[in-house]
């Protein structure tokens, strides 16, 4: 979570319509952390977490906490109480709840932020749009993954899938300050 990954002490937000990529990026960086030895937690409380997929992706399941209260207030409470405890990356991911089952008020994610930031943890939330607003230290979205063809075949064969990952980092009090664009292939 050094050395180009991502910042410690920070609240960063991964959002992107399904198919985009989001899961794939959120369980590289648990991959990674999980790698290092660093004690990490998912939070799903739409319960979307296949583990078989996680394992497959490099995450160490005996490193992993995997918590899923059901509604994103009770997420929230619990992404806290992990960040408080030490855990070095808690990963939230609220993509699939819907309706009243994802409403936060702006205050909780600036505490969460807070709570971060003194415990020198990662606090990565994924999501379809945008949740935490000023609070999020860095915003990521990531773009519908596309389809890439051999055309010099016939039939055309699939050779992979490409997707963008646009970076807009932000200042504590939520000034933007770049903006970069990733593009991501798999051949």
């Amino acid at each position: 979570m050094s050395d180009g990954g991502l910042a410690r002490g920070a609240l960063v937000e991964l959002c992107g319509r399904r198919s985009s990529g989001r899961l794939a990026l959120a369980l590289a960086a648990l991959a990674a952390a999980t790698s290092a030895g660093e004690p990490t937690a998912l939070v799903d409380p739409a319960e979307q977490l296949d583990p078989e997929s996680a394992r497959a992706a490099g995450v160490e399941l005996k490193r992993l906490l995997w918590v899923r209260p059901g509604d994103a207030r009770a997420s929230l409470a619990c992404c806290g109480a992990l960040v408080d405890a030490g855990f070095a990356l808690v990963v939230l991911d609220v993509s699939e709840l819907r309706g009243k089952r994802k409403r936060v008020p702006a205050a909780a994610w600036l505490r969460l932020a807070r709570a971060a930031r003194a415990q020198e943890a990662v606090l990565l939330l994924v999501s379809a749009e945008p949740l935490a607003g000023t609070a999020a230290d860095a915003l990521l979205t990531a773009e519908k993954a596309r389809t890439l063809w051999d055309r010099g075949a016939w039939p055309p064969l699939l050779s992979g899938v490409a997707s963008r990952l646009s970076v807009c980092q932000r200042r504590r009090l939520g000034v933007a300050t770049s903006m970069d664009t990733l593009s991501l292939s798999s051949k």
